[in-house]
């Protein structure tokens, strides 16, 4: 996709898409990737835009799930790239609990790989980033100024989407997902009502492409695609979820949420 200033180009990752947006003279990646997606960034960049891996001035991570963030603490220590994420990022998986929560993340990772059929590549991913660049809604991007951060959590506490108003585009990580024709929540919400502030907000955005991290780019209104993962919050969680005791019945569950 061509703009005035750049291009973005979309990638299909291990898990989600990736997003490298290309200005003459750096480049931005939108959210990490799996920790399977770093061979896969490097190459891009460096054979196919034939760029050094210095261009990348930036990895936004929007939150701290393992198809986000997983490769983006290899990258910075590979090639010195800053990571910019929300304030609070690193509490996601704080404690006991927060570890167990780390756990079954990375579990669900590879069950989302699974059941793409995907060749196995390791997932396993830090729970913590210490980010560069604490990033506070309605700020711009480090180094980037015309990517404006809102803050959209709902998902996690601490899930950001960023917007360029010029060029009329929004990356919304995981504040909705796309399969096939279907516009749907994602799994799990952390937060329902917080999700529908979240939903309602990035609806009333005059936007013409919505990049999503899992569905690809979307060239719908932002008021009926936000309205209709909106409506499917009166119902959540679904009754078959409440009913998940064990974790065998995960794949049953979820097979029956997205279809």
């Amino acid at each position: 996709m061509e703009y005035s200033d750049f291009k973005i180009h979309h990638l299909d990752g291990y898990i989600q898409s990736l997003y490298i947006v290309e200005y003459a003279d750096k480049l931005l990646l939108l959210d990490g990737g799996s920790r399977g997606d770093v061979m896969k960034i490097e190459y891009f960049i460096t054979r196919t835009l034939k760029r050094p891996m210095s261009d990348l001035k930036l990895i936004v991570v929007t939150h701290l799930h393992p198809d986000h963030a997983g490769a983006a603490p290899h990258l910075r220590k590979k090639f010195n790239i800053p990571i910019a994420g929300h304030p609070e990022l690193d509490y996601w998986y704080k404690g006991f609990s927060g570890q167990i929560q780390h756990l079954l993340d990375t579990l669900f990772a590879w069950f989302v790989a699974y059941k793409l059929r995907n060749k196995y590549k390791r997932v396993w991913f830090q729970p913590s980033l210490k980010p560069d660049y604490e990033l506070c809604d309605d700020q711009m991007l480090p180094f980037f100024y015309d990517w404006e951060v809102l803050c959209t959590p709902g998902h996690t506490t601490h899930d950001i989407s960023v917007l360029n108003r010029k060029e009329r585009i929004i990356y919304i990580g995981d504040l909705a997902i796309k399969l096939g024709s279907k516009f749907n929540l994602p799994f799990p919400v952390a937060l329902p009502s917080v999700m529908e502030k979240s939903l309602i907000r990035v609806s009333e955005l005059d936007v013409d492409n919505i990049l999503f991290a899992h569905g690809g780019v979307v060239n719908e209104s932002s008021e009926v695609v936000f309205d209709i993962v909106r409506s499917k919050l009166k119902n959540y969680p679904p009754p078959k979820f409440k009913r998940v005791k064990w974790f065998t019945n995960l794949n049953r569950a979820i097979r029956k949420y997205y279809n």
